[in-house]
Formats: structure tokens, sequence, C-alpha cells
């Protein structure tokens, strides 16, 4: 399962503030069964089964700040701050 949310505001004029929060989830059963076999240089003598299940969730946080202003019409500035934030691990 995947989301996104995106939000992006301008406010005084000159400012432009945007916000991105990103998940991602994940899930996986997993089986595996290995039957006798004298075919290989070390014997399966045994037969074996194993089962597993696992989750993974990831998500991420952004937020940039951005100014721009414009002088003269000849003159520009442009300047950017943020930050982000992410969380990988098992769920």
């Amino acid at each position: 399962a995947l989301g996104n949310v995106y939000l992006q505001a301008e406010f005084l004029k000159n400012f432009t503030f945007t916000s991105t929060f990103n998940v991602d989830y994940s899930w996986a059963n997993r089986f595996n069964f290995t039957p006798i076999t004298f075919e290989r240089s070390e014997n399966q003598l045994n037969n074996t089964f194993n089962e597993g299940s696992g989750t993974f969730l990831t998500w991420q946080w952004s937020n940039v700040l951005q100014y721009r202003k414009t002088f003269a019409e000849k003159h520009s500035i442009n300047v950017f701050g943020g930050t982000e934030a992410i969380r990988e691990g098992i769920g």
C-alpha cells in the first residue's frame, strides 16, 4: 500500500511553502519446502519446511520554504530552506 499527500501554499507575496508526506507499507508471506535429496555433495537427509511473514513500513515527510524576489526587473533572489524526516523499518 502506498499513499502520498502534497500541499503547496503561497503567502506574504514572496513566500511559498511546500509539504509532502509519503507512506509505503508492504507485507510478505514465504514458504519453502526442501525434499530429501541424494544428488548433492551434501545430501539432504530430511524433508524441511519453513514459513514466515513480515511487514515493512517506510514514511518520508519533507517541508520546503521558498522566498523569491525580483528587483528592478533585472535582479532576482531565490532562497530555499527545508527539512526532511525519514523512517524505515519493520512495521
